[in-house]
């Protein structure tokens, strides 16, 4: 929700007496949505910004006041603890140097802080970074674990300098540039709990669901949502379009063996709920591109968003028609219906337990270093304590933020709200076996019983074998002239270039999800210490701000 910098030799020195700024002490951009609101108090001792979700039911914080002392101000902030939807805030102490950055439980757009000395750089999109970094900077042990697939959810990154806010968690940074990780406790974990006789678990389902979209204040002419056509994707279109008809909806056609099975299931549902949709074939751009150079369509992050050449192409074409502010996602939904690890059998709860969630094997590419040292740097490295949603959704949000928000839409999901996920991780196993719930509730809703006829798995897996079949070629080629992966240590750079030659339609899933790890990291590495164009955060931090702060300020 925030990018900017704050450069704190523009602040009042320790103990000086100073009453107003003498020159452009923090330069704070603020996510601009309607669905986003925002304020700031500002005195000669202090600054204080916080952004949050609208929420469209009662406000037990109650209304902000321009006029509040900075007690007031400070009592508001820490209030938002309680606050039901996702909410950042930023704290700087001016005299003494000390910043504090916050977040909500969500992580609908997640928010990373870069330090370097007296900076402070915020963002919501690590990608913003890039210029500001070397091959110094690079965690080589955490970036492994990316490699692996299994980056810890936590506040350290893959960068030294680089934090990530995680949920509920706050950041403390100091004059001199130390950084204290405030995490809080770890949310509570619930198990299943036997139902009433005549409990009634579609109605009650279809009644959260609905209660949950109405939390946000939703515009008919302003929202959409996706369907993919899963059955979470499914359930959330079908409850808006019972309350907003004619909604508009969207969704990339997938290749291999299911498309024809997507596409007949869709048509279905499209038919009897009157959908406005927009269908793009996702085999329009490959998955990845066929070179390390500069894409415009494409940027690799920690989280990435594995879609985004095509999804970027097909929201940009969506919104232009449909006028769309808000997509409402299916997010979440597999994570709540998924069993418990005591649910497990021995051998899947064993693998989940593991150190780190590591591979069974290593890729034959890495390092014999990095592997002989990276399950003993899992064991014992900094992950965020167990959190308020799964931590794949967290992760999800994150990836796909910079894309929402790039195209001026702010996603929503009823299934990453803390409500549901009590009642569905709550319910016993019968019900989540198979999605048996949701299948019920589309039943419920009025889905035709064939749209329930899944007997091909519909993902993208295809897609991206393709995608790096036809790239591979060309991205050896690449590899050849220079490997940034094997300059950390962290690949053997021949055997990399012979992974991605041997590549075919009809390798392992896991041989193509380590290439597109790889691929990822390869591509970040060579975004370091490029020059940055005009718009970003160094540009950003060097405007004047044309106003002095000497008494405090209203909402923004």
């Amino acid at each position: 929700m925030f990018k900017g910098t704050i450069d704190r030799e523009c602040l009042p020195a320790a103990g000086e007496q100073r009453h107003v700024f003498q020159g452009p002490a923090a330069r704070i951009d603020i996510l601009d949505h309607p669905l986003l609101e925002s304020f700031r108090w500002e005195t000669p001792e202090r600054t204080i910004l916080i952004c949050r979700e609208r929420c469209a039911g009662p406000d037990s914080l109650g209304a902000p006041r321009a006029d509040w002392t900075m007690e007031e101000a400070q009592a508001f902030s820490a209030a938002h603890r309680q606050w039901p939807l996702d909410h950042q805030s930023v704290s700087i102490d001016n005299r003494a140097g000390m910043v504090t950055v916050s977040a909500g439980h969500g992580g609908v757009a997640p928010l990373y802080i870069r330090v370097a000395g007296a900076r402070i750089d915020l963002s919501w999109s690590m990608a913003d970074f890039y210029p500001d970094l070397d091959l110094d900077d690079v965690d080589v042990e955490r970036t492994g674990l990316r490699l692996t697939g299994t980056l810890p959810y936590a506040a350290t990154t893959m960068f030294r300098s680089v934090f990530m806010v995680t949920e509920r968690a706050s950041l403390l940074i100091s004059r001199d540039g130390a950084v204290d990780v405030k995490y809080p406790e770890p949310a509570e974990y619930y198990v299943p709990t036997p139902l009433r006789e005549d409990a009634d678990i579609t109605a009650a389902a279809r009644g959260l669901v609905d209660a949950l979209l109405q939390r946000w204040p939703l515009q008919p002419d302003r929202v959409a949502s996706e369907f993919s056509g899963g059955l979470d994707s499914a359930v959330v279109a079908a409850i808006l379009a019972a309350r907003y008809p004619d909604l508009p909806t969207y969704a990339l056609e997938i290749d291999g063996p299911a498309r024809a099975q997507q596409i007949r299931r869709r048509a279905l549902a499209i038919d009897h709920f009157a959908f406005r949709d927009m269908l793009l074939p996702v085999g329009a751009v490959p998955m990845v591109p066929s070179s390390f150079a500069r894409h415009a369509d494409y940027e690799a992050a920690p989280y990435n968003a594995d879609l985004q050449r095509p999804l970027g192409r097909l929201l940009k074409a969506f919104v232009a028609a449909s006028g769309a502010r808000v997509v409402a996602t299916g997010t979440g939904g597999d994570e709540l219906l998924m069993s418990h690890a005591f649910e497990q059998e021995p051998e899947q709860l064993a693998r989940n337990v593991s150190d780190a969630f590591l591979p069974d094997a290593f890729p034959p590419a890495l390092s014999k270093s990095l592997r002989d040292g990276l399950a003993d740097y899992a064991a014992h490295c900094d992950r965020a304590p167990f959190p308020v949603l799964p931590i794949s959704v967290l992760e999800a949000q994150a990836a796909r933020a910079p894309l929402f928000t790039a195209h001026g839409l702010w996603p929503v999901s009823p299934f990453a709200q803390p409500e549901a996920v009590r009642f569905y991780r709550s319910l016993p196993s019968a019900w989540r076996q198979r999605k048996s719930l949701h299948r019920s509730l589309l039943r419920h809703l009025g889905y035709p019983e064939p749209f329930l006829d899944i007997p091909l798995r519909e993902n993208f897996e295809p897609y991206l074998t393709k995608s790096l079949v036809a790239g591979a070629a060309e991205i050896a080629r690449d590899l050849t002239q220079n490997c940034c992966l094997h300059e950390l240590r962290l690949v053997d750079a021949d055997r990399l270039i012979s992974a991605v030659r041997a590549v075919r339609s009809h390798s392992s899933l896991s041989d193509v999800g380590f290439l597109f790890h790889a691929f990822n990291v390869e591509y970040i590495m060579r975004r370091l210490d490029e020059p940055r164009s005009g718009g970003g955060l160094r540009a950003l931090a060097g405007r004047a701000r044309h106003r002095q702060a000497v008494q405090a300020q209203g909402a923004v």
